[in-house]
């Protein structure tokens, strides 16, 4: 029985909510001791040893966090630079074109379900028509930043319409996002989009 009791008190610290400090408070308790000589039960003494286990590993845990919410915050802030530095430019010059001859076309900023932000240039290969009454009849260029992997998305929707599967997808790193690369998937989109309509 004083076993059983000893094993229920012993959960009853590890699952409280408050677990973290408790351990911290214990490990450094534990350690005055050691220092000191002191004899302890063998209950105290293995539940010191688990306390100063959890406050490691919690340190650890912090660590690691903290480091990968730096790197992913260096990513995001590269991602953006050349987006704004690189991207934009070429996209909007070619928006620019395009509504010059007659053809919709649009750039848009925001980020997807699951929290990735990405730029989207949109148009119709077709002169008079107008964005986002039929989707389907879109050709896009999306690059997106993906978090967990730290890569980047060059995905191209050049014939979205029923029946027909016009999409390429490519994953590079953030360095990726540059003048060669982006004027040459533009190219390969809009190539694609009057070559799948003709």
């Amino acid at each position: 029985m004083g076993c059983l009791q000893a094993r229920h008190s012993k959960n009853q610290v590890i699952n409280n909510p408050f677990v973290s400090s408790y351990f911290i408070k214990t490990a450094y308790t534990f350690s005055i001791i050691k220092i000191l000589g002191v004899n302890m039960s063998i209950f105290t003494e293995i539940m010191n040893e688990r306390a100063e286990e959890r406050a490691k590993a919690d340190e650890a845990a912090r660590q690691a966090q903290e480091l990968k919410a730096s790197k992913d915050a260096e990513f995001i802030e590269k991602f953006n630079s050349h987006i704004d530095t690189i991207a934009k430019p070429i996209f909007g010059e070619f928006v620019a074109d395009a509504i010059a001859h007659n053809f919709p076309a649009a750039i848009e900023e925001n980020k997807d379900g699951y929290g990735h932000p990405y730029i989207s240039l949109r148009f119709i290969p077709e002169e008079g028509k107008e964005l986002g009454r039929v989707p389907t009849s879109e050709c896009s260029y999306v690059i997106k930043a993906i978090l967990h992997s730290r890569q980047v998305e060059h995905n191209i929707y050049y014939d979205q319409r029923p029946g027909v599967n016009g999409f390429k997808k490519e994953s590079f790193g953030v360095q990726s996002i540059s003048m060669q690369m982006v004027e040459r998937k533009l190219r390969e989109l809009f190539s694609l989009a009057l070559k799948s309509r003709e």
